[in-house]
Parts: structure tokens; C-alpha cells; sequence
């Protein structure tokens, strides 16, 4: 017993000697309860913590464009180019023809028949004309419909269609106007002794084919080689011949044909005609002789001027046969063997063509050696692409993951170096673009399904690829979204405490990035918002040394103890709980006052007392019904005492009215014996002035304020 209260006791006795009892003595001699209260509000934050709940159910949508698929595999070789690409004869003047046609038919009318082989000239020439004006207007109207496909303005594409359609008219007409001119000269019983009849009559057929009546081409070029076996067009009409089977799918023939055509070396289509049987040969397989043929044209024709169509088709059918046959790791020097100027073109068509024939693992075996070769290339980010997309159906998934993040740094790394063309640099970012952020979903939804860790992974991987590379997205702030869904749905998987601490941080701050867009939908920056504060109060809840309740820094000498800095992992949590609170703006919801709580008890364990008071007493004043109420009351009396205000926690204690105390019974006691503790200071006070002064009066006052405190109490 102390000195003050053994004079508390003599006071009382002094104005009521029956107390002097040892029962009582112990009952006016009790301690302050309130040192009790930190006690009771330590265990209030972790049972709250359980309350919250989110669930991780986002699918996201998945629509994989062209670019994130898989390369389509083609089994059947595409045609060659036709004879007429290849010799296609430069086409002149309209204005000429008109006018040489206008003269060549008043000659013809004007020239008898006994003038046979001036007439007959006339009518080849005549001919002649209306094959070149056939030529012209297929041309200019393959002119108007290329146009007309990349019009937009309604006017300009209704000129293009009806300009395209006289040339269409005026070309049919040309056509019927020269087989009806080369007919009537054959034809002609008098103009039979025409030493160039011959050329007429391969006119003739070569208009018929181009006209689309094959039979009657036919029968024209057969009309040649037998009426006119000497011709210098007999090997033309060989090379017709086999161009016709071999669109039929006559191969044998064709190749027969093909072969005749190169009994003729000085022929000027003889070069096309090997090149064509290399094609026949390429069919049947025979891939080795159809390599030889293709190699041997583009030797040949290296040098010629008018034969670098021909050189170019030669070229790169001599890769098509190599795929075939050939080693991918041995295609560049063979290539550099074939054509100096251009290696990296063939190997980069090889490429191409592994990737439409299905052999992926070569497809990226020559991808990734044109990429060392050819690292400044404009294509190297298509190159890449390439890789990726063979990836997706030979790599395993890792593979695939690491090939897109590589096509994801690349093309970071070209964008900030701006190495490349405008146009390649475009779709280098919608392949990256496509790529990452549509197989990030794709791996998303599998992770959501499947429960694979390892998927969950993957998706990881992509979405924080994507969203490193593509800030101005429009959809950054919903992959930004989706990904924080995911690292939800990781952590709720991961059994082991300090990875899922981890897991549960990584949470927290992906959808705390997902509000900072600013580009979220209301709905979604609720959910962000509600569920980064859980993330928080889950990561800090799962090692038990996250968040324990700190030592008390109470002070020397008495005084109130001194706010401590928050740790990082609380300071996060502590922001989670104000973003939750900006976003959540209803005062009212049942979840706002418990954050509410949550923030100020996370705030009065690091001896923030000041500050979390007025959130405490907010919740007192006017929630009183809401669960926290209870635990806020006690907890605003027991800062008020911690910081030694308590003229300020005697005013709170007062003002809380009959129906809060009533309701909340502990909080009743603890007001109670507070009141028993403010009548114990003031009887403190009477017995120091009676001890100082000698006054009686002082005495009596202070033992009456003992007997209060006696009667007052529960024990008595």
C-alpha cells in the first residue's frame, strides 16, 4: 500500500471510523482498470480481417487475331506463274491502235483478193491490234479494280467501277474483234498461198486461250504443228500445248510437250519451257531434278536483262525444291552458291515456306540464323514473329513464353532505337502487341480452369511483358486488371507461408496499379480497390511477424509516447485502406466502417493516437449499432489515457449516452470505474491540500469522496 493511500484511509477513518476495516481498506485501494483497454483492442484488426471477401473469378475474354495463331500448314504447292506474267508483251498507245486499226481495215477493204499476200499482211497486222487492245484494257482495268479496292470516297469508287467496267466491255470486244480477223484470213480460200499463215494461225490460238476457249486454242495450235512443221512458232505452240496440260493436271503430257519445247535451243520461251518442267517434275516429286531444272534457269537467265522475271520465279523455285530436299543448317551457302547478290532473300523465302509446310522446327532453325546474320534487317522483328508463331506448335510452353517475350524485347528495343520503317515498325507492335497480351488471356483462362501453377506462370510472364512494352494501349488498364486477377488467384493457391506472403504483395500492388491507370470502370475500381486492401491484410496476416502487436514505447517520466514510422509492407496497407475509402463513397456501407476501423487500429498500433482518435470517435458518433462500435469506444478512451488527456477521455466517457452504454456493457464498465478513478484524483487532491494545510474540512471532503467510491463499486 502506498503512502497516498495509506493517508486516503486515515482520512476516511477519521470521518467514518466503522471503515477501518482490512476489506475495505483493499476496496478503496484498487488500481485504474483502464491500463487493461490495449488488451482487449489487439485482438479487434486480425478478426476483421476475415470479413472481407473476394473471389478471382475473371475469365478474360480471349480472341486471338492472325497474328497470335498458330502459322496455317499448306500441303499443296501453289501454281507457277503463267506464261503470260512471264512474257507478257509491253503494251503501247491506245490511240495508236485505234488509229493503225482504222487505216489496216480501209486497206483491207480497199485491197482485192487477187493482192493476196498484201491483203492477208493486212489482216495479220489487223489482228495483231485487236490482241494488243485486248491486252491493254485487261490491264488498265486490273488498274481500276486494284484502285477501286482502296478507295473510300463514294464518287471516286463509283468512276473506278464504271471505268472498269468499259475496259472489261472494250476488251471482250477486242478479243472477239481479232479471232473473227484471224478467222476470216485462215479461212479464205484465196489467201491459202500467204507464206505467213502459219503466224495467223498461232495468233489465232493464242488469242483463244487467252480468251478463255480452251478446245478451240487447241485445235488451232494442233492446226499448226500440222499444216505447218517448219514454222518458227512450233515450238511456241509445244510450250501452248504443255501449259494447257499441265493446267489440266496432265503431267505426263505436259512434261512430254515441255520436252520438245527444248529441242528448239535457240526458241526464245525454251528457258520457260525448262523452267515449266521443272514445275511438272516438282509435282511428281522428283525434287531433285526439278532442283537441277530451277538451278539451271537462274543461271541462265542472270544475265539477261528481259529475263529477269523468269531469273527472279527460277530463284525462288530452286528454294521451293530445296525445302523439299535440303538441310536447313546447310541452305546459305548452297543459296550463296546460286545467287550472291540476294542469299538472306532465299533463305528468308526457305523460312516462309517450312513455316507453310509445317516444318516448324526448320521454319526456326532459319528464322533464328537470319537473325544472327542479319541483325539490322528491316524483317528481323517479323523473323522473330515467325519464330514465335512455329513455337506455338513445336515448342513447349515455356518455349512459346520465352519466344513472345523475346519478340516483346525486340521490339521495345527497335522502338527505342527507331530502327526500323515506319510500315515494319507498325506491325512489329501488333505482332508484339498481339502476341503477348492475347496469350496472356488465353494462358489466363487455362490458369483459372485448370489450376496449373505453371500456367499461371505463363500468364504472369505475358501480362507483365505486355504491359512493360504498351502503356498507350486502349486496353492497358483492363489487362492491367486481368492481371491482378490472376496474381489473386496465384496467391489464394500458395500453400507456403512465405510465398504466399509474397504472392499476396504482388496482388495488392497489381490492382493498386490497375486504379492508378485512371482508366478503369467504376464497377472495376471498386473491386481493385476492395480487393488490394485485402491483398494487404492477407500478405501482412500470413507471417506472424508481419504485423505484431508493437512493444508499448511508453515514455520516461510519463510522458505520452511518440508516433513511430509505419514499416513498408503497413505503409502499402495503410494507402490500400485510403484508396478503398476514396472509392467507396457511401458512409453508410458496413464494409467503409470497417475500414474505417481497420485503418485507425493499424494507425494506434504504431502509437499514432492523435490522428486515429477522431476516426474512432466518428464511428462511435454515428455508427454506435455497427460492430466496431464497441471496440472504437474503448480504444478512443484508451488513447485518451495513453496520451495522459484526461480531461478529454473523462468528456468522451460522459457524452456516450444511456442506450451506447446499455448496448455495449463492457464499454458501461469500463465508463463506471472511470468515474470511480476521477473521484479518486479529486479525493487524491482534498487529502494533499489537508496534508499541506492541516484543514479538517479538506479531510472530511476527502473521505466523503472514498465512501462515493465505496458505495459506487460492484464489490461492496
Amino acid at each position: 500500500m502506498t503512502r497516498a493511500t495509506g493517508a486516503s484511509v486515515a482520512c476516511l477513518v477519521v470521518r467514518y471510523p466503522a471503515l477501518a476495516s482490512p476489506r475495505k481498506v483493499a476496496m478503496v485501494s484498487r488500481c485504474s482498470v483502464v491500463a487493461v483497454l490495449p488488451l482487449i483492442a489487439v485482438l479487434v484488426g486480425d478478426a476483421r480481417a476475415g470479413a472481407f471477401t473476394h473471389e478471382a473469378s475473371v475469365k478474360p475474354e480471349v480472341r486471338l487475331s492472325e497474328r497470335a495463331k498458330p502459322p496455317p500448314r499448306h500441303d499443296a504447292p501453289p501454281a507457277p506463274p503463267s506464261a503470260d506474267t512471264l512474257l507478257a508483251v509491253e503494251v503501247e498507245l491506245a490511240d495508236v491502235h485505234l488509229e493503225q486499226a482504222d487505216l489496216l481495215r480501209d486497206l483491207i477493204k480497199r485491197t482485192p483478193d487477187e493482192n493476196a499476200e498484201e491483203k492477208a499482211d493486212y489482216s495479220l497486222r489487223l489482228g495483231e491490234i485487236h490482241g494488243k487492245t485486248q491486252r491493254l484494257h485487261r490491264l488498265k482495268g486490273a488498274e481500276d479494280a486494284i484502285a477501286l479496292g482502296k478507295e473510300t470516297d463514294p464518287k471516286r469508287r463509283a468512276a473506278l467501277a464504271a471505268s472498269a467496267a468499259s475496259h472489261k466491255s472494250a476488251e471482250t470486244a477486242a478479243v472477239v474483234a481479232a479471232i473473227d480477223t484471224y478467222k476470216t484470213l485462215i479461212e479464205n480460200p484465196r489467201l491459202a498461198s500467204y507464206p505467213h499463215l502459219d503466224t495467223a494461225v498461232f495468233y489465232l490460238a493464242y488469242t483463244l486461250r487467252h480468251a478463255q476457249r480452251p478446245k478451240e486454242a487447241r485445235a488451232a495450235y494442233d492446226k499448226l504443228l500440222k499444216d505447218y512443221p517448219r514454222s518458227r512458232f512450233v515450238a511456241d505452240a509445244y510450250l501452248a500445248l504443255a501449259d494447257y496440260a499441265y493446267d489440266v493436271g496432265q503431267l505426263d503430257e505436259a512434261a512430254s510437250r515441255y520436252q520438245k519445247v527444248l529441242k528448239f535451243p535457240a526458241a526464245p520461251r525454251v528457258r520457260y519451257a525448262r523452267y515449266k518442267l521443272g514445275w511438272v517434275e516438282l509435282n511428281q516429286r522428283k525434287y531433285q531434278d526439278a532442283l537441277e531444272k530451277f538451278f539451271q534457269v537462274a543461271q541462265e537467265t542472270a544475265q539477261a536483262a528481259d529475263q529477269q522475271v523468269l531469273h527472279r520465279a527460277a530463284t525462288h523455285d530452286f528454294v521451293r525444291a530445296y525445302a523439299e530436299i535440303g538441310r536447313a543448317d546447310r541452305a546459305l551457302p548452297a543459296f550463296q552458291r546460286l545467287d550472291g547478290k540476294d542469299p538472306y532473300g532465299m533463305l528468308a523465302a526457305l523460312g516462309d515456306l517450312y513455316l507453310d509446310q509445317g516444318k516448324y522446327d526448320r521454319a526456326i532453325f532459319v528464322y533464328r540464323e537470319l537473325i544472327s546474320e542479319q541483325p539490322r534487317s528491316a524483317n528481323v522483328c517479323a523473323w522473330q514473329h515467325a519464330v514465335a508463331r512455329a513455337t506455338l506448335v513445336a515448342g513447349t510452353a515455356g518455349d512459346k513464353v520465352h519466344e513472345i517475350e523475346q519478340l516483346v524485347r525486340l521490339y521495345t528495343a527497335l522502338r527505342d532505337h527507331k530502327a526500323l520503317p515506319a510500315g515494319e515498325a507498325a506491325e512489329c507492335r501488333e505482332a508484339a502487341a498481339d502476341m503477348s497480351g492475347q496469350l496472356a488471356r488465353a494462358y489466363h483462362q487455362e490458369a483459372v480452369k485448370t489450376q496449373n501453377p505453371e500456367y499461371f506462370g505463363y500468364a504472369d510472364r505475358l501480362y507483365r511483358a505486355y504491359l512493360g512494352a504498351f502503356r498507350d494501349a486502349a486496353d492497358f488498364a483492363d489487362t492491367q486488371y486481368f492481371h491482378a486477377e490472376l496474381a489473386w488467384g496465384a496467391a489464394e493457391r500458395e500453400h507456403a507461408p512465405e510465398l504466399a506472403r509474397q504472392k499476396w504483395q504482388d496482388a495488392a500492388n497489381a490492382f493498386t496499379l490497375a486504379i492508378d491507370t485512371g482508366k478503369l470502370g467504376a464497377q472495376r475500381v471498386q473491386v481493385s480497390a476492395d480487393a488490394a486492401m485485402q491483398a494487404w491484410m492477407k500478405a501482412l496476416a500470413v507471417d506472424p511477424h508481419a504485423h505484431p502487436e508493437p512493444p508499448r514505447d511508453e515514455a520516461r517520466d510519463g510522458a505520452p509516447p511518440v508516433p513511430r514510422p509505419l514499416p513498408e509492407p503497413q505503409q502499402k496497407l495503410l494507402a490500400a485502406y485510403d484508396v478503398y475509402l476514396t472509392h467507396i463513397a457511401d458512409g453508410a456501407d458496413d464494409e467503409r466502417i470497417a475500414v474505417t476501423f481497420l485503418k485507425a487500429d493499424l494507425l494506434r498500433r504504431f502509437d499514432h493516437l492523435a490522428e486515429v482518435i477522431p476516426l474512432f470517435e466518428g464511428i462511435v458518433a454515428h455508427h454506435p449499432d455497427h460492430e466496431t462500435a464497441e471496440y472504437a469506444a474503448q480504444l478512443v478512451l484508451d488513447s485518451y489515457n495513453r496520451l495522459s488527456r484526461y480531461p478529454e477521455m473523462l468528456g468522451f466517457a460522459g457524452g456516450l449516452s444511456q442506450a451506447f452504454l446499455a448496448a455495449h456493457p463492457r464499454v458501461g464498465g469500463v465508463v463506471a470505474e472511470l468515474g470511480h478513478q476521477a473521484l479518486r484524483k479529486e479525493a487524491e487532491r482534498l487529502e494533499a491540500k489537508g496534508h499541506a494545510t492541516g484543514d479538517l474540512g479538506a479531510y472530511i471532503a476527502c473521505g466523503e469522496r472514498y465512501l462515493e467510491i465505496y458505495n459506487l463499486s460492484v464489490d461492496a
